[in-house]
Order: structure tokens, then C-alpha cells, then sequence
């Protein structure tokens, strides 16, 4: 059809500020129990406390999500997000 769409996938935009140079946002967030879950899964040797400390350095899940165009919440499987990635790129 002529569109182009450009995915710049970057942690740190919105923490930045620099969500203001791109047309819109695209956060996949979910909830912060999830977070810790998956990184002790992928990092055993990470202790609750030491991931808490991590999380409490950066950015609110809250104010990331005040400051994104679109959010997308990651809280299933892989499957759904996927469903939920295309069903945002066909509302474009």
C-alpha cells in the first residue's frame, strides 16, 4: 500500500525522554510479579531482593505505560502476544 513502518526497538526511549522523536510508542509491559518470575527463571542465581533493587532503579511500570502511544501486556503466552502484535499492526 505504500506505508512503511520502521520498529526501533530500544529499552531505555521512554526513560529517555526521547519518545517525542518517533511518531508513536509501543510498550509490552506486564505486571511486576511476571518480571521477577521470568528474570530468576532465566538468571537462578538472581535473589528477589537483588531484582526489586534492579526494578526500583528504572522507570515505573506505571509512568511507562502513561507515557506510550500503545501497550501491549505480555501477562500470557507467547502465542497471545503474538495475536496481540498483529492485531495492533492491522490497526495501523
Amino acid at each position: 500500500e505504500g506505508k512503511k513502518l520502521i520498529v526501533y526497538e530500544a529499552s531505555l526511549i521512554l526513560e529517555s525522554g526521547r519518545e517525542k522523536d518517533f511518531d508513536g510508542v509501543l510498550l509490552v509491559t506486564c505486571p511486576k510479579e511476571t518480571i521477577i518470575d521470568r528474570l530468576q527463571k532465566r538468571n537462578s542465581d538472581l535473589d528477589s531482593d537483588f531484582v526489586e533493587k534492579i526494578l526500583a532503579a528504572q522507570m515505573s511500570q506505571h509512568e511507562k505505560i502513561k507515557k506510550a502511544t500503545w501497550v501491549l501486556e505480555n501477562d500470557g503466552s507467547l502465542e497471545h502476544l503474538k495475536k496481540q502484535a498483529f492485531a495492533w499492526l492491522k490497526s495501523l
